[in-house]
């Protein structure tokens, strides 16, 4: 099965795809079945086949499930709330990203840089450290602009959206009230178009986050009536 994978690097039908690199991983790394269907055990088992994968072929789409991988354990290390742990794969994803983006001429990548900047600076949060986050969701942020310049779809425009959120988020940490209610006001302002255009429930949701964050900015103002209405629109 290893050889195979490795030469065939195709993914005509993921669910076979996933079920011969679950029972390939389990195989080659001695995985009991109950080990493998913790988070913590599956992340560690597709890093280290990613790297393996990596090693032996050092293609674009090796490099692309090597992110996926580190990304991966960064997201467990979060939920198990060690930040310091999450960072250091984050930081493995994003070079994986950066040498794929510039390989690609900057013609791909970009989405997955916005993602990963995100990730990062969402670490730092985690960390108490609201400066450094602030420089990983500008760059973050400065990707989702780009993304919605290309083009102009309702994903982009909320994956934009959602940066303004994070900005508006960061700059609260900082204690600079005033620009984190300027980008909260904008991402309500993207918000509400795309409930004008899809009233999905994911989209709703988002809305309400927009609200809240909104909300609670204004409290911290001063400005009880305003945050009342922030919080009863919500």
């Amino acid at each position: 099965f290893y050889c195979i994978l490795i030469e065939t690097e195709t993914q005509e039908d993921s669910f076979v795809y996933d079920f011969l690199l679950f029972r390939l991983i389990r195989k080659q790394l001695g995985l009991t079945k109950e080990e493998m269907l913790t988070k913590h055990a599956i992340g560690e088992a597709l890093v280290r086949y990613a790297e393996q994968l990596h090693e032996k072929n050092r293609s674009e789409m090796s490099q692309e499930k090597l992110s996926v991988a580190y990304n991966n354990m960064g997201h467990v290390y979060r939920l198990w709330g060690q930040p310091r742990k999450a960072l250091l794969y984050y930081e493995k994803d994003i070079k994986c990203i950066e040498i794929w983006y510039k390989r690609n001429e900057k013609k791909k990548g970009l989405r997955e840089l916005f993602i990963s900047y995100n990730c990062i600076g969402s670490a730092y949060v985690d960390l108490g450290q609201a400066r450094e986050a602030l420089i990983y969701c500008e760059k973050a942020f400065k990707c989702g602009e780009a993304l919605y310049e290309k083009d102009r779809s309702e994903a982009n425009l909320s994956l934009l959206s959602s940066s303004y959120d994070n900005m508006g988020n960061i700059y609260r940490l900082l204690g600079k009230l005033r620009e984190a209610l300027m980008y909260c006001e904008k991402a309500l302002e993207y918000r509400e178009i795309l409930i004008e255009k899809n009233e999905s429930e994911s989209s709703l949701h988002d809305l309400l986050i927009s609200y809240i964050n909104a909300g609670y900015v204004v409290t911290n103002l001063g400005q009880s009536r305003e945050a009342l209405s922030y919080y009863e629109k919500a």
